[in-house]
């Protein structure tokens, strides 16, 4: 089994480095226990602050998307390479060792055909901890899951044609459902694995004022304007650092 993890980076200086370090501990990991291999590609989504560099530095492959567009950058580095599990990790989040141990197994043995992790933020606020608590009950009753890691088999995902690149957020969302819908239609299993997490950046709930983080991930705002790129100017131009 190949297992090949895709990171979109777009100006992650700040975060690429530990982010892959955790990465290639968790690549020696299975290809330790298992027969599994393990590629790392980059999707540098035109930086301008050595993001790549830093990259190539920690030994993962640098795939350049000039388009700005997280999905596109995603579809970008699942098809700049051959795997039989594709894994897409944000670039400003960390995971566990065993991470990739877990999804190989989980694929090999127990034959899910993909699934998400569990993210951890650690905001400063007490209100943005309590709200994202509230936001972690209603992705499980939604059968929701964040792109921060997400995984799937490379078959299931040029089945379901990839992330929407019509999508400037909610991409993640958008996937997961029609990952979880092709799952029901073949009979297959997609889950969020138990016992396992993830931890990203707080910097946009630190860093943004308490009303526009409550409208920017509201569902309904998010519906309504994730095709418009203006109306996510943070994340696509000047993005909080």
């Amino acid at each position: 089994m190949k297992i090949l993890v895709v990171v979109p980076a777009y100006n992650e200086s700040a975060y690429i480095g530990e982010t892959l370090s955790r990465l290639n501990s968790a690549k020696e990991c299975v290809e330790g226990a298992s027969e599994a291999t393990v590629e790392i590609i980059v999707v540098d989504n035109d930086s301008s602050d050595g993001t790549g560099e830093i990259a190539q530095a920690h030994g993962a492959r640098v795939v350049l998307e000039r388009v700005r567009n997280v999905a596109r950058s995603r579809n970008t580095g699942a098809t700049a390479s051959s795997g039989d599990v594709l894994t897409f990790i944000d670039a400003d989040t960390t995971v566990q060792e065993s991470l990739l141990l877990r999804i190989a197994s989980e694929v090999a043995d127990n034959g899910l055909l993909g699934g998400a992790v569990q993210l951890r933020y650690s905001p400063r606020r007490r209100l943005m901890r309590l709200y994202l608590s509230g936001w972690r009950l209603l992705a499980s009753i939604a059968g929701m899951a964040q792109g921060g890691v997400q995984f799937c088999t490379s078959e299931a995902f040029h089945a379901i044609h990839g992330y929407d690149e019509r999508l400037y957020m909610g991409e993640d969302v958008d996937f997961f459902w029609r990952l979880r819908r092709y799952a029901r239609q073949t009979g297959s299993g997609l889950c969020v694995l138990s016992g396992l997490y993830a931890a990203s950046s707080s910097r946009r709930f630190d860093l943004c004022g308490v009303w526009e983080v409550l409208a920017t991930t509201n569902p309904v705002f998010i519906a309504l304007f994730r095709k418009r790129k203006a109306t996510w100017r943070r994340w696509y131009e000047a993005p909080p650092r």
